[in-house]
């Protein structure tokens, strides 16, 4: 087994050759431990055995290294991803993880109706709670400590009141100008046990202007939490009349990479009236598209923090 001594000397070489990169405010040195946090999260989903996560971080590094620099973390995450499990020989690692959150969120839809209709303006009430929901491929927190938030928005048992969500950044003002005269939108979902929240969000945005047609966009495979068609039919989006289309973008891995999307996703993305894309993973990816963006997400770490000018765990619908 490899030393403790020796990936201490991985992590100096790795911070210096990021160090050296010209990379436009993507991956930075202080992203290296989450990215290998979560790639080792990965493995321990696959196996237990101690020797095999040993070695599939050495194989992670050196292909780290070796890699090119300038891509987002979302990028980096992705191909890490696919190389363990390509590697211990599994397609999909976090199946059990999401659909155990998937069965544990389908009885808060109706709770989530009902805190979304008492709420003063119920349009800004679903766009905080469905920010407020994206957090389970948070892996750096427990399912307590997702629980315990889920809890703080009244969707819990609880004997403490729920508190109340507040955006950090919010562009709610201008979107719903913009959705007031708005043909269609165009949502990129996130995780799989986001969909109640964003379900309600899409319920309210019909209710705000009953003429949009909405298109979903959501993977053909997960990769972790992510979506997929059929998890949008366990949430009955189907059912919605205003829901014309779901697109897969074509673009593997976490978030969206314009140049590797389909044709057909490319021309929605840039035809639609409206966009909202979901999670921390979207905004590193799409931020510097040609096009507006509104990006609906919880700020996960301290660079995205230092990017939005927030605090992580801050939840962030703006414009970009």
């Amino acid at each position: 087994m490899v030393s403790p001594r020796r990936h201490h000397f991985f992590f100096l070489e790795l911070f210096e050759f990021l160090s050296r990169s010209e990379i436009p405010v993507k991956v930075v040195p202080s992203c290296a431990p989450c990215i290998l946090q979560r790639i080792l999260g990965t493995a321990q989903k696959i196996t237990d055995d101690p020797w095999l996560h040993d070695k599939v971080l050495n194989q992670v590094m050196a292909e780290w290294i070796e890699s090119e620099g300038g891509v987002t973390p979302a990028e980096r995450v992705s191909r890490l991803h696919d190389l363990v499990c390509r590697n211990l020989g599994v397609t999909d690692p976090w199946q059990k993880v999401r659909d155990g959150w998937v069965e544990e969120v389908q009885s808060l839809l109706d709770p989530v109706r009902e805190k979304v209709a008492a709420a003063p303006d119920p349009l800004l009430a679903a766009l905080a709670i469905s920010a407020r929901a994206n957090v389970f491929d948070d892996d750096l927190l427990t399912k307590k400590k997702i629980r315990e938030d889920l809890r703080k928005m009244g969707l819990h048992p609880s004997r403490a009141p729920a508190s109340p969500d507040e955006l950090s950044v919010s562009d709610v003002d201008r979107f719903r100008e913009e959705l007031r005269t708005a043909k269609n939108l165009l949502f990129i979902h996130d995780s799989a046990p986001e969909l109640p929240f964003d379900r309600v969000l899409f319920e309210q945005i019909v209710r705000e202007r009953p003429e949009i047609e909405m298109t979903s966009v959501v993977r053909p495979q997960p990769v972790l939490l992510d979506a997929t068609r059929a998890d949008l039919v366990t949430f009955g989006f189907d059912t919605l009349p205003a829901v014309k289309a779901v697109v897969d973008p074509g673009s593997t891995g976490l978030g969206i990479t314009l140049e590797a999307a389909q044709r057909e996703f490319r021309e929605l993305f840039d035809g639609s009236d409206l966009v909202i894309a979901k999670g921390q993973a979207h905004v590193e990816t799409l931020a510097r598209a040609e096009r507006g963006v509104y990006f609906l997400f919880r700020i996960k770490c301290a660079v995205m923090a230092r990017e939005e000018g927030g605090r992580v765990g801050e939840i962030v619908f703006a414009r970009k």
